[in-house]
């Protein structure tokens, strides 16, 4: 009789709700990191700080880790990757899985990236800058509040390991109706979208990962992954 625990034993459920708990943990580090990151407030490092290197070196550092981000997240989001994933993880555990990734591919990101500090463009005007700011927080209140109508706890895949520690069936998650998806298309990549271009100063780096961010958006919404 072997000694491993089966995927439906209580040491194991046990273990995949605490593994799914560190998931989101890890995630809301990485937001509270990109918070920071993207207008170089109070983090370990931002966007455009640190000694910038040459040119060519910095582009293809940046382009690299943005790009890496958005192929795991092609991968993660096709249906052959996932039917042979589940063969190694329970499927209550996917989601979870991804939200790793995706916050451990983030974090690479803010503590690797090479600035590149040439202007695009610099807004000085106080007001004008207070209102730039303000709507980057905004945004952020938006991305994140548009998670609950659709289930906050199921998007960063809580609730599914709950229900597996509970043993019970894994059922499609209950959404609220909400106004935010009424009046606007995707409120969460709205938000986002808001949140990449939203700084008083933009450097070429800063554009070039919100280009390619808003690219990753676009190509998401288009494929409705």
């Amino acid at each position: 009789m072997s000694a491993n625990p089966q995927v439906g034993s209580f040491t194991v459920r046990n273990a995949s709700f605490a593994y799914a708990q560190i998931c989101y943990v890890l995630h809301w580090c990485a937001f509270i990191y990109a918070m920071g990151f993207l207008i170089d407030f109070v983090a370990p490092t931002g966007v455009d700080s640190g000694l910038p290197a040459s040119l060519g070196y910095s582009i293809t550092i940046d382009v690299s880790l943005a790009l890496l981000f958005v192929v795991v997240h092609w991968i993660m989001a096709q249906q052959r990757f996932k039917d042979a994933w589940f063969r190694l993880i329970p499927a209550a555990l996917e989601r979870s899985t991804y939200v790793l990734v995706s916050s451990v591919l983030l974090i690479s990101i803010f503590l690797m990236w090479a600035p590149i500090p040439m202007v695009v463009w610099d807004v000085q005007q106080q007001g004008a800058r207070v209102l730039i700011f303000s709507i980057y927080w905004l945004g952020w209140l938006l991305a994140i509040g548009a998670t609950f109508p659709i289930n906050h706890w199921d998007l960063f895949g809580v609730r599914q390991a709950y229900l597996l520690l509970e043993n019970l069936p894994q059922t499609e998650a209950e959404t609220a109706d909400s106004l935010l998806y009424r009046y606007i298309p995707h409120p969460i990549f709205v938000g986002y979208v808001v949140v990449f271009w939203s700084t008083p100063h933009m450097s070429v780096g800063h554009a070039l990962l919100s280009a390619i961010m808003t690219a990753l958006v676009i190509v998401v919404v288009w494929g409705g992954h």
